[in-house]
């Protein structure tokens, strides 16, 4: 799962290949992006700091790019392996950074934008500029055009890790919530299966 930059808005990736996007503050479902592939579950989540795409992470070995607001796929970046187990966005908006079962961190420059499509304000100094450079994909070590220079492998998986540390958290709320749930409903069986004993009883 991830949270939108203004918190009103949730992202949710499932094994059903689908990503559901929720407002928070209505309690209600905004938008169901659904993958095309066959194994295109999804392992994770991001949303882009401007808060209409969110990155996705997918079990058919691809990284993709989704336009919240209009619904459509803008980008699928391909490179590797095995399953994409998580992804993130910088804070500037201009990198992916994506994990892989096959033990691999690649980091994408942020592909461009449909054309057509509304490029809100960045809210957070990001240049506007580096909103519609063009999908570049390549290894932290491979030195390719799109590797990002200037930052360490350590500071990549920090934030991989952060992300994940936050999604893990959110699940065990989650769990933590359903028990409660399943508990007061238990409860509320156990009262009412009393309550027809008693009646049976006077009767």
């Amino acid at each position: 799962v991830s949270f939108a930059p203004d918190g009103i808005f949730l992202a949710s990736g499932s094994l059903d290949r689908t990503v559901r996007i929720w407002n928070l503050q209505e309690g209600s479902l905004m938008a169901r992006l659904q993958q095309d592939s066959d194994d295109g579950s999804v392992h994770g989540v991001a949303f882009a700091p401007e808060g209409d795409r969110v990155v996705v992470g997918c079990g058919d070995r691809s990284v993709k790019v989704w336009n919240v607001a209009s619904g459509v796929q803008e980008a699928q970046l391909a490179g590797h392996e095995e399953p994409v187990l998580c992804v993130a966005v910088s804070a500037d908006g201009c990198r992916v950074y994506s994990c892989s079962h096959d033990g691999s961190v690649r980091v994408w420059r942020m592909p461009a934008r449909l054309p057509g499509l509304h490029v809100p304000a960045p809210t957070n100094g990001a240049a506007a500029s580096c909103l519609a450079t063009p999908s570049l994909s390549g290894g932290v070590t491979g030195g390719g055009t799109g590797a990002l220079t200037g930052v360490s492998m350590k500071d990549l998986m920090d934030k991989l890790r952060s992300s994940e540390d936050v999604n893990q958290r959110l699940r065990q709320q989650l769990s933590e919530a359903q028990f409660e749930l399943d508990e007061s409903l238990r409860k509320q069986s156990s009262a009412e299966d009393q309550e027809s004993q008693l009646n049976r009883y006077r009767e």
